[in-house]
């Protein structure tokens, strides 16, 4: 099969308000593909064309190659269709180089249930009520019952919360399985040292996304991948009732045994812990 393909001066070009190509139709004809050996003419002009045609057009790349017309006699003509990310991104991203970093925050609040309250503010009792209830510290929605039949209901309370997001631009090249590991191995993790003016176990890594490749105005080819953090600062002391436990870490955790105590009327607290739930570790792996 002795098969002649040829780019015609037949094309469709479409581009955005800063003239960069968001679609392109190029015309070829080929010619001489002919039924030989069992392969299909038309699989046969396809490959022709798509050993022929270029990868990029432009901003755009090869999407799609179609036969629109088939005289007979082996030829063939195909189009081949270029298309773009949505000009909008093209906009965002013609201007970035790898090693790019844009560092997001956002300060949100959410729910964290409670029960114990910051300050007792006001109470009233009636007269006959048991003496236990006109103090019983700063327990929220207790059910007045004493042992085994005690429940503290507490409440929902909105917390701060910040997150914080890295957008990096990097060749793909650039992204080898090594560099995923790194990063796979890192989620879930709190910074060990300082990082990104955040001091050592204030962060924890979230996990990273990538996004689609693009071409910046110089052409090269980049990627961008998303980073997330959360963020909790660092406490000077922290303490339940009299027990000091001293220092801790913003996303190190406290907890306590406390009990309802009759002959005080109050809520006790018999002991108190600080533990690490989070692994920490270098962020440098991350190249941020």
């Amino acid at each position: 099969m002795n098969i002649i393909c040829r780019l015609t001066d037949q094309f469709t070009r479409a581009v955005d308000a800063d003239g960069n190509c968001t679609r392109a139709v190029l015309v070829y004809y080929v010619s001489g593909a002919v039924d030989s050996g069992g392969i299909d003419p038309g699989d046969a002009a396809l490959a022709a064309v798509r050993d022929l045609a270029p990868g990029r057009w432009g901003q755009a790349a090869l999407n799609s190659l179609e036969i629109t017309a088939s005289p007979g006699g082996g030829v063939f003509k195909v189009e081949a269709e270029y298309r773009c990310q949505a000009a909008d991104v093209i906009r965002r991203s013609r201007d970035r180089k790898a090693g790019d970093r844009v560092w997001r925050f956002d300060a949100s609040a959410a729910m964290a249930h409670v029960i114990h309250a910051e300050d007792l503010i006001n109470h009233a009792c009636a007269e006959n009520a048991p003496e236990a209830y006109n103090d019983i510290g700063l327990l929220v929605n207790w059910n007045g019952h004493f042992g085994r039949d005690a429940v503290i209901r507490g409440v929902e309370k909105l917390v701060p919360e910040m997150r914080e997001s890295c957008i990096a631009t990097w060749r793909p090249s650039q992204l080898t399985t090594a560099g995923k590991r790194r990063i796979m191995e890192l989620v879930g993790c709190v910074n060990s040292s300082g990082f990104h003016g955040w001091s050592a176990g204030e962060v924890l890594f979230l996990g990273a996304s990538q996004g689609a490749a693009y071409l910046n105005r110089d052409g090269d080819q980049l990627v961008d991948v998303t980073y997330n953090f959360a963020i909790k600062p660092n406490r000077s002391q922290v303490r339940r009732q009299e027990l000091e436990l001293g220092p801790a870490k913003g996303w190190e955790y406290v907890w306590d045994i406390s009990r309802f105590d009759p002959p005080t009327r109050r809520m006790v607290t018999y002991a108190a812990y600080l533990n690490r739930i989070y692994p920490e570790k270098s962020f440098s792996g991350l190249g941020l």
